[in-house]
């Protein structure tokens, strides 16, 4: 669990500097960046945590893996090689595949669980604060990078066009990230009962925009599959922290 919070604080962090950079920052200067911040994240973090070479190794795959794949900000160069989705779904399920044995062979050689188990951060187990810090980076800009992947159709969508010509407010890049936080933190804390009211808070805020949208019915079907990839992202961080405790 110790090297999957690396590997997701690395992949969280780096998309957040994707987001950050100003536009006309160089595909160059990107890649350089991403692959210092992970090369830091997971060399530095691995050392601390006791994590095997191998493990450091895997891990800097699968952050090379997610940042070729999923596009967050300007794109870089290898997105212009992997735009069937045929190729990208085969780096999906690499990056799964790579980041699963990863973890597995891990926890199999027992040397970063030994040193989570006897080390402590802010007075939590290092495999937990770990682990916390990665989940909280990863359902930031991360998430919202597999949000917008689940809804994309042909490169966009009608209902992100519409926002984007109505020049609304860009709030809600961030109130994914704070909606998937929260839910998480609830079912953490057994708030259920909390948790079902803030999905249904949801539904009810968004009831009249989807009504009014009753000749095309997009929005209906945009909410719920963004919805139900948002919730299935704070559902498994959930889990994988309830798991480490």
């Amino acid at each position: 669990m110790t090297l999957l919070g690396l590997i997701l604080l690395s992949i969280g962090g780096g998309d957040l500097l994707r987001v950050l950079l100003p536009r006309r920052a160089g595909s160059l200067l990107r890649i350089v960046l991403l692959a210092g911040f992970s090369l830091v994240v997971l060399v530095a973090g691995g050392i601390r945590c006791s994590v095997p070479a191998w493990g450091i190794l895997l891990g800097l795959v699968a952050a090379a893996f997610w940042f070729c794949t999923v596009r967050i900000g300007p794109p870089l160069p290898p997105h212009r090689l992997i735009r069937t989705p045929r190729v990208q779904a085969v780096l999906v399920i690499g990056f799964l595949l790579i980041t699963a044995a990863a973890v597995l062979l891990a926890q199999l050689s027992g040397s970063a669980a030994a040193a989570a188990a006897h080390h402590t951060l802010g007075g939590l187990p290092l495999q937990t604060a770990v682990l916390g810090a990665g989940v909280a980076a990863f359902l930031g800009v991360s998430s919202n990078g597999l949000v917008r992947a689940a809804l994309r159709q042909d490169g966009s969508h009608p209902w992100e066009q519409a926002a984007s010509n109505a020049h609304q407010l860009k709030g809600g890049r961030w109130i994914g990230p704070l909606e998937r936080i929260t839910l998480t933190g609830l079912l953490v804390a057994g708030a259920y009962p909390v948790a079902a009211g803030l999905i249904a808070a949801k539904g009810i805020v968004r009831f009249p925009e989807i009504q009014a949208d009753q000749a095309n019915g997009n929005k209906a079907e945009y909410f719920l599959v963004g919805s139900f990839v948002s919730w299935t992202l704070a559902i498994l961080a959930a889990g994988l922290l309830m798991a480490a405790q």
